[in-house]
């Protein structure tokens, strides 16, 4: 059996983006054209324009050229950018059924939405979940003209796995949260709690997106748990009227590479590179998990939960007068930060609605 690879965030607004990604790809076949692949689709399948004033992603229909030469088998649709043009999902779900790829995490019931996508490796069966952290909709109503995205639910989503597992010993099971804030480098304890109890309850594969940049990797138990692999596809300069771009840190991003025989995990670093207009991905090392630990990502493994939240505090890159989320059964207490961070998220859009700050997405 092949390997899977896990990617980022996947946006690519035109035919160009496309096909310098689908060069990117061929340009590492030893990568992208032996295994398959499993991401996260930011945005939905339309030929709209970037000159927009307020972030509004998705992806071109020739992104799928690049997709299936890396032999994609399944992506997420719980994000963000699903609901900005959510009249695309049915044209969207109908492209990629024709290409057997399977989706997740986006439908036209909270019970679509949220159930499980398949597909099988040989005779291995994946079950694969997209849920979002229900902060990334603060600007939009979910649902929105009847589809709706699949939000993380922490009790629900732990039941969930009890229940296909009691039920199936065998299937591997992926989650792919979209989770945390916009360029964080550390996950939140509450991420980091509820990732290990998936774990523990029989998860394989945690792969978190988002934040736009490289968060830590770890092994847990028979697990495997990425925080945040980066963006892996969003061209800078190219979306919100060509203001998209991100900090010179968020080039980096991570491919993992995992077994799902025997459990090995290879970190395919990563940086984008937009020379000259164009752009392109340039492999910079290839390690596996246990040498990346400290090279490329912190070690947080060894931590508890408690001794986790000491050093979030005092490691993690956004810290100017926002609480921590500790645990997702604090539900009074996280219900209080998401107003107070509401706030604040309004005041930042309307800055960058002024050219004031810049946008990320």
């Amino acid at each position: 059996m092949s390997n899977i690879l896990f990617v980022g965030d996947i946006a690519s607004p035109d035919r160009n983006t496309s096909e310098l990604l689908h060069a990117s790809l061929q340009k590492y076949d030893h990568i992208f054209g032996r295994n398959y692949l499993v991401g996260n689709l930011e945005g939905l399948i339309s030929e709209s324009s970037t000159d927009t004033p307020t972030p509004i992603l998705f992806n071109h229909p020739s992104v799928l050229a690049p997709l299936k030469y890396a032999n994609t088998r399944a992506l997420s649709l719980s994000n963000n950018h699903t609901l900005d043009l959510p009249e695309a999902y049915d044209d969207t779900r109908a492209l990629f059924s024709g290409e057997n790829i399977a989706l997740c995490g986006a439908g036209k019931t909270f019970d679509e939405a949220f159930r499980g996508t398949e597909f099988y490796l040989n005779d291995q069966k994946f079950i694969v979940y997209g849920l979002s952290w229900e902060m990334m909709f603060h600007n939009k109503d979910n649902p929105t003209k009847g589809l709706y995205v699949s939000e993380l639910n922490a009790e629900a989503l732990v039941n969930e796995i009890i229940s296909v597992r009691q039920k199936d010993k065998t299937s591997k099971i992926i989650v792919i949260p979209h989770w945390n804030f916009d360029l964080e480098t550390l996950p939140f304890p509450m991420d980091r709690e509820l990732s290990r109890k998936l774990i523990d309850h029989g998860a394989d594969v945690i792969v978190g997106g988002h934040s736009h940049c490289i968060q830590p990797v770890e092994r847990y138990k028979h697990g495997l748990i990425a925080y945040c692999l980066g963006n892996f596809w969003i061209p800078w300069h190219t979306f919100i009227n060509g203001k998209i771009k991100f900090p010179e840190f968020s080039r980096k991003m991570l491919v993992l590479e995992w077994n799902p025989v025997d459990n090995q995990c290879i970190c395919h670093l990563f940086r984008y590179t937009n020379d000259n207009g164009s752009h392109g991905l340039e492999l910079l090392s290839s390690l596996p998990i246990e040498e990346a630990q400290g090279n490329i990502f912190p070690d947080i493994s060894g931590f508890s939960d408690e001794q986790y939240i000491d050093y979030f505090k005092a490691n993690r890159r956004k810290n100017f007068l926002l609480p921590v989320y500790k645990s997702y059964s604090d539900k009074i207490r996280n219900r209080l930060i998401n107003q107070y961070l509401l706030a604040r998220i309004k005041l930042a859009r309307t800055l960058a609605k002024y050219n004031l700050r810049g946008w990320n997405n």
